[in-house]
């Protein structure tokens, strides 16, 4: 059993080196997208570490006709029309990674694309707006 333990310490202490390293690559790139368009106007979004992929993705704010076209589709009512509009406005607001690593990014984790939807919204609005008092 310790053998075991040793070994499953030691293979976790690689991931997150590699996570950490990652990591570090992604906010370099991130940083640029920051200083091109506003700190406030990129969130990033957490991807669980997958060798190979981005562990960040960076969602811009939507533009005011994305935005229009997204409240449009939603209806907040968790049909599949919701998720496609979730799903594309996310796609619109990535611009980190590429639209190829991305593909590669939602096969190991399909979902993510409602966390950055949620994170693009987020940016369109104000913190009162978000907390219900807007």
């Amino acid at each position: 059993m310790e053998a075991i333990k040793e070994t499953r310490e030691e293979r976790k202490a690689r991931i997150k080196e590699a996570e950490e390293t990652q990591y570090e690559l992604d906010m370099e790139q991130i940083n640029d997208l920051e200083l091109t368009h506003g700190d406030s106007n990129i969130a990033v979004v957490r991807v669980p570490y997958t060798e190979g992929l981005p562990v960040c993705i960076a969602v811009r704010t939507p533009k005011p006709n994305e935005i229009k076209r997204w409240r449009a589709m939603y209806k907040g009512k968790s049909t599949e029309a919701d998720t496609q509009a979730l799903e594309d406005l996310a796609r619109v607001c990535c611009v980190y990674p590429d639209k190829n690593t991305l593909l590669q990014v939602l096969e190991a984790r399909p979902a993510m694309l409602i966390n950055m939807a949620d994170a693009a919204v987020s940016l369109s609005t104000s913190s009162r707006a978000l907390e219900g008092k807007g």
